[in-house]
């Protein structure tokens, strides 16, 4: 492995461990001040939310300007983040139109976390620069593998930490450390990807622009991108609407603590990274990345279909590593198909579009994931499976339309 990809590891990783070291216990926090399903949905979407706005941007910007700067300036801006969650522990816990001033000061952070949390599509516009298109699926699986040990030490970090007289306090500290070496590693040891002949100074950059996605995808001349996109924004929604919900289903319908919610994600973290690093490339090398990618799809749908019948913790487990096995196959065989199809000096174009892709499914999913779950309990699953065939049907119905056509034609 190239010691260029090193830092872009510690990136991700901290990427991911801003969402995972609140799982277990965000809940909790949005319970302490008196807030219901709305202000738990919404303080999850925050970060996405506006990850979804910055992700184009920077994407964008770092095809101009090179990868280094943007991803230490939006680093920087992660650190930040945590000293903006730290602050909350001290603010008078009143109320605000009926919001704690508290939640008010941790969505804040959140929103700026998303903001900087945008730096995934440079991170990907990284690897592609430096990585060649045979070895593309492993490292992006070695990213995954990164995600997999931040959903490890993320939520039992949060769950023990909280357990502590410092609350929330004790997870801001520990995540500002993290963030301040991973800042640190990258400044000392983080190369440039992107030279200066490689780069598309031409490249119009409009921030209304950028935040147009339509006309985004309007711009891509591939059909089959265009479907891929198309399925991965659904898939995006679902896998959003579980994650937004997998905690309340461990807190609600089999009762665990935030330390044992720390401890399943532990082994949910462990399922991810043995199926990034070794199932997904046996499949890729196998049948190739774009049908791992579908594979990915059904056995992600299949195992959220079989989360409604989960009454225990002994069955939650086999299933969930279905499920787990469903999405890690679908994360970077998507990546390098995509990468694969675009020309060097648009990759952060391609990459930041399936941020935004990714972030905005992740904004819209997590409020209405929850008033769901808080109706249907896990009967949601089957809804949110249903979700995955969407794009199948919008593509017959369109290739349907078409095939008349092609033929008076």
């Amino acid at each position: 492995m190239s010691k260029q990809i090193i830092p872009i590891l510690f990136l991700t990783f901290v990427n991911v461990l801003g969402f995972s070291v609140l799982i277990p216990v965000l809940p909790f926090i949005v319970e302490r001040f008196g807030g219901g399903a709305v202000a738990y949905g919404g303080l999850l979407a925050a970060y996405p939310a506006f990850q979804f706005l910055a992700a184009p941007a920077l994407g964008t910007l770092s095809d101009r300007h090179g990868r280094r700067r943007l991803l230490l300036i939006s680093q920087a801006g992660t650190l930040a983040s945590w000293g903006v969650f730290g602050l909350g522990y001290f603010t008078p816990d009143i109320s605000i139109n009926g919001v704690a001033l508290p939640l008010m000061v941790i969505a804040f952070s959140r929103i700026v976390d998303g903001i900087t949390g945008g730096n995934f599509s440079v991170a990907n516009a990284y690897i592609a620069d430096i990585t060649p298109r045979e070895k593309k699926t492993q490292v992006y699986g070695n990213l995954g593998a990164a995600v997999g040990i931040a959903l490890i030490v993320g939520p039992v970090i949060g769950g023990y930490v909280y357990a502590t007289p410092l609350g929330y306090l004790g997870i801001a500290l520990v995540s500002a450390v993290i963030s301040a070496i991973t800042l640190g590693l990258m400044y000392l040891f983080l190369p440039e990807s992107l030279p200066e002949e490689k780069r598309d100074r031409l490249l119009p950059f409009h921030i209304l622009q950028e935040l147009n996605l339509l006309r985004k995808f309007a711009s891509i001349s591939a059909m089959k991108l265009r479907r891929l996109f198309l399925m991965r924004a659904f898939f995006a929604l679902a896998f959003a609407s579980y994650t937004s919900t997998i905690v309340l289903l461990l807190k609600q319908s089999l009762d665990l603590s935030p330390e044992r919610i720390g401890t399943v994600f532990l082994i949910i973290g462990s399922f991810f990274i043995v199926n990034q690093t070794v199932i997904t490339k046996r499949l890729s090398d196998r049948y190739g990345p774009l049908k791992t990618f579908y594979l990915g799809q059904l056995l992600f749908g299949i195992g959220m279909v079989s989360l409604v019948f989960v009454r225990e913790l002994w069955q939650f487990f086999p299933v969930i590593y279905l499920t787990n096995l469903g999405f890690s196959s679908s994360f970077p065989t998507f990546r390098t198909v995509i990468t694969n199809a675009a020309p060097e000096n648009r990759q952060g174009f391609i990459t930041g579009l399936d941020e935004s892709v990714l972030a905005g499914s992740s904004a819209v999913a997590p409020l209405a994931a929850s008033i769901i779950y808080s109706l249907l309990g896990q009967y949601s699953y089957g809804l949110f499976a249903m979700i995955l065939l969407i794009p199948h049907i919008v593509i017959r119905a369109h290739v349907a339309f078409l095939r008349p056509r092609s033929a008076i034609a």
